[in-house]
């Protein structure tokens, strides 16, 4: 079996010690950089879980003091806030056509 002999001449030597080790370094920062956006993506992850299961928590708790403050008379019910609701939404459009209509050639 015949090894190839390694380069003799000092610029030869450097160039491919060089070129080695300019691989080597690239292979390195790539995959340092790859584990990096790893870890951060399962920290992003990891935080979203917690905010949904906060947001579900807060939710649960708004839901639990609207409806003490209805039992309380503090707050109209949800079925009468949404029929008030729906009257104001009809009287507005029913303001806006009336305005149309007194707006018009005289």
């Amino acid at each position: 079996m015949n090894v190839p002999d390694f380069p003799t001449d000092n610029l030869y030597k450097f160039m491919a010690l060089t070129g080695i080790a300019v691989a080597l370094l690239t292979f390195y920062l790539a995959h340092r950089r790859v584990d990096e956006a790893l870890a951060l993506n399962e920290t992003y992850v990891l935080e979203r879980a917690l905010i949904e299961s906060e947001l579900v928590t807060i939710e649960g708790e708004q839901a639990q003091v609207e409806s003490s403050l209805v039992r309380r008379g503090v707050l109209p019910s949800a079925e009468s806030a949404s029929h008030k609701r729906s009257d104001q939404q009809a009287e507005a459009a029913s303001g806006r056509e009336h305005e149309k209509g007194s707006s018009g050639p005289r």
